[in-house]
């Protein structure tokens, strides 16, 4: 692995993450553009079939997957609350692993990702396989990275960072016909409560919302910004963490309570509901991409719920 610059000289990994300081790892991450849709008026199929009649002849890139990620922050939650102020220039580091909820070996990874302005860069170490359980254990964690060679200021961060936010998603894969274009569909959100002893953690909130990301590389931004509009669709500054930051009870959100709509729904149950949705959109992939099939227009109240927040607590009825 290529060697990066470092922040020799920053003291706080949150003002090292804001971008205040020199970019550790620039020298070697690629810039791309993000552009994100939050969309709660429209249901999976519609998406998909907007995506798969789109000019850029979009079709499936790779098999749907479910992600996982755990954020990690500093104390003081400085990288949310950076987020929350519209510092341009940040950082934020996370472990992400793929697969199902019940898997109990994963072979996550770090990531490291970078924001100035509006272009996004990030960086990876894949990790050993680990138990999924002992993810949200920092000492685990620094054990893991230091077999695969972290670079110093990444150890330097993890030292310091504890576990602030775990969430998952469903995610579904897009490529435009000349590859230059990807878009990716998440649904299902859930956020909850690191846990660090080893038990799951009961308490889980949910968004009913589709995020769209549309990404392309920094030297096709007027490619890529054209394709974007194409879409007609409204873009929306969306960061899953803020979210569910806000969700867990971070700075200046409502209340769990206050939130419109939420009902509290059994683990089992939003297993069951989850896997019941993704059967029902199987069939969208390039085999049968809808084409020539006409939007269905939203009846009167319907896509009302979109959006709604859900909250979950395991075993409640």
């Amino acid at each position: 692995m290529d060697n990066a610059r470092t922040d020799a000289g920053c003291t706080s990994p949150g003002k090292c993450m804001a971008g205040n300081t020199e970019d550790a790892g620039a020298a070697t991450m690629e810039s791309r553009y993000e552009r994100k849709m939050r969309i709660t008026h429209l249901d999976q199929r519609q998406v998909v079939w907007m995506i798969h009649t789109h000019p850029a002849r979009f079709s499936t890139a790779y098999p749907p997957r479910t992600i996982h990620n755990i954020y990690y922050d500093t104390l003081h939650l400085e990288n949310y609350r950076r987020h929350l102020d519209g510092v341009p220039d940040r950082r934020k580091i996370r472990v992400r692993w793929y697969g199902n909820e019940q898997d109990n070996v994963v072979t996550p990874r770090i990531e490291l990702k970078s924001k100035r302005g509006s272009l996004v860069g990030k960086r990876y170490w894949d990790l050993p396989a680990l138990s999924s359980q002992t993810l949200a254990c920092p000492r685990s964690l620094l054990a893991s990275a230091r077999q695969v060679d972290c670079e110093p200021i990444v150890m330097e961060w993890l030292r310091t960072l504890e576990p602030t936010l775990e969430n998952c998603y469903h995610r579904a894969y897009f490529a435009s016909g000349d590859g230059r274009v990807r878009v990716t569909v998440d649904t299902e959100l859930t956020y909850t409560r690191p846990s660090t002893t080893g038990h799951p953690s009961v308490e889980a909130y949910g968004d009913s919302a589709l995020i769209v990301e549309i990404k392309f590389d920094a030297i096709r931004a007027d490619y890529g910004n054209a394709i974007t509009s194409h879409f007609r669709l409204p873009l929306e500054k969306n960061s899953k963490y803020v979210t569910g930051m806000q969700l867990l009870g971070g700075r200046g959100c409502l209340a769990p309570g206050e939130f419109f709509g939420i009902t509290t729904i059994p683990k089992c149950r939003r297993m069951k509901l989850a896997a019941q949705k993704r059967n029902d959109v199987t069939q969208l992939g390039n085999d049968q991409p809808l084409h020539g099939q006409p939007h269905r227009p939203l009846g009167a109240g319907q896509g009302k719920d979109r959006g709604i927040l859900t909250h979950a607590r395991d075993g409640a009825g």
